[in-house]
């Protein structure tokens, strides 16, 4: 039987929403997954603390017998493709981040479009966006939201919420966009509350399910996907992974996993 995991890791609860979008299709997968809550938000950190991390966590996730890992996080993809996606270390190791599928889905799909991009200050700096789609045809604003992963990761108050996206995202800048990307996988879990923004009238680019698909493409292809479903009725495991000893995640465990989730604090 196929022993492989997939390995997920972020910054704290966000990329849930990558492992959840692959489990809706994929039951049988197993997962690990690693939330570096202690340092959560990367979104004020130095590039080089970033960095230390993303290569403490892949190592980590490589031990775990991760055949592919997935970085479920804009600002630590940001830093993967400026300083480390051609490192000769990991050239064993396949690792997708977040980005790059999404820039691929731009191209294909919103060339010639008002596109909005929400994410960290971190992100938003690093200009990743920008520079990717520098030879495209769309016209990509740019929007910093201060402090929202982090009260998205602690579940803080729906008004609050809605009170920081509507100061950030109806003004001028965001007039007539065509589309919007969630440029941090903890918007996913507000979607419906910026889809209800914008009165339902623009496509909401959802980098999350973007990844999933990249992922699910990408273990297909190479035909790694697990063989569990065609030997046994069980599921597959989610066995997350958290630094922070008062991390809990009952309430994300109940809304999006009908499977086992396992956490281990280490």
């Amino acid at each position: 039987m196929n022993s492989w995991n997939i390995g997920i890791f972020d910054s704290g609860i966000g990329g849930l929403n990558v492992a959840s979008n692959i489990l809706m299709s994929r039951p049988h997968e197993n997962i690990i997954y690693f939330a570096d809550s202690v340092n959560m938000p990367y979104g004020d950190k130095t590039d080089s603390f970033i960095k230390s991390r993303v290569i403490e966590i892949i190592q980590f996730l490589n031990q775990q017998n991760c055949n592919l890992i997935l970085i479920a996080c804009n600002t630590a993809s940001a830093i993967w493709i400026r300083y480390l996606c051609n490192v000769d270390y990991f050239s064993n190791i396949k690792i997708l981040n977040v980005i790059d599928p999404t820039v691929d889905y731009l191209i294909k799909y919103h060339h010639d479009q008002k596109v909005g991009l929400i994410a960290t200050l971190s992100t938003i700096n690093s200009n990743i966006y920008s520079y990717k789609l520098l030879y495209s045809n769309i016209d990509l604003i740019l929007k910093p939201i201060k402090l929202l992963a982090s009260m998205i990761e602690e579940f803080g108050n729906r008004i609050t919420v809605e009170q920081i996206l509507s100061t950030h995202i109806m003004d001028d800048n965001f007039k007539d966009i065509d589309s919007l990307i969630l440029g941090c996988t903890h918007y996913s879990f507000i979607k419906n509350q910026i889809m209800s923004i914008f009165k339902n009238k623009i496509k909401i680019i959802d980098t999350s399910e973007i990844l999933a698909l990249a992922a699910i493409g990408y273990l297909e292809q190479n035909r790694l996907l697990s063989t569990r479903s065609s030997l046994t009725n069980k599921n597959g495991n989610i066995l997350l992974y958290t630094n922070n000893k008062s991390f809990t995640i009952e309430k994300i465990k109940n809304e999006f996993f009908q499977k086992t989730l396992k956490i281990i604090q280490i």
